[in-house]
């Protein structure tokens, strides 16, 4: 990309070749976001980050603060690599996420995935996670999506949908 573009910050990102962690800068280019990116062992990449500026300046007052969360991992490579909340988290859970099942019937016209049959979590599992969910939000849980490979093929759904509106 040539210079001719506004430096809006600095963030940290991911080489799309090798995947660590490097350097990137976030700037506005003909109305657009980018990120550039500096990787000492394969160079500069580009990315198209958002297609409109204004929409990327005001989703930002849409923010929640950060939040103290309940660890539940320790730090050890750093993020992204440490999956869950480390100690070096700074934000709460946006979205909690339970996959209840993995099982699929295969029924969706757009269907990208390979999923069939599988198994299914029992409703005292989903119960515990949603417990987890809630205490690790300090009762503040905002957004819960139940998934899985189909998670309506799932005997319980109906249960499982009235346990998370209950406890969150």
């Amino acid at each position: 990309m040539e210079k001719n573009y506004i430096y809006h910050e600095a963030t940290i990102s991911i080489c799309p070749d090798c995947l660590e962690q490097i350097p990137a800068k976030i700037v506005f280019k003909d109305n657009k976001v980018f990120l550039i990116k500096t990787c000492p062992v394969h160079g500069k990449t580009t990315e198209l980050f958002e297609e409109d500026i204004e929409y990327y300046l005001d989703k930002r007052s849409f923010d929640k603060p950060g939040t103290i969360s309940e660890y539940q991992t320790v730090t050890g490579h750093g993020c992204p690599f440490d999956c869950g909340l480390c100690p070096d988290h700074d934000q709460h859970t946006c979205i909690g996420l339970i996959e209840v099942t993995n099982s699929c019937d295969l029924n969706c016209p757009t269907c990208y995935a390979e999923s069939g049959k599988g198994g299914f979590l029992p409703l005292k599992r989903i119960s515990r996670m949603l417990d987890f969910f809630v205490k690790s939000e300090k009762k503040d849980a905002e957004i819960l999506q139940i998934s899985g490979g189909e998670p309506a093929t799932h005997p319980d759904i109906i249960e499982i949908i009235e346990l998370a509106r209950k406890k969150t």
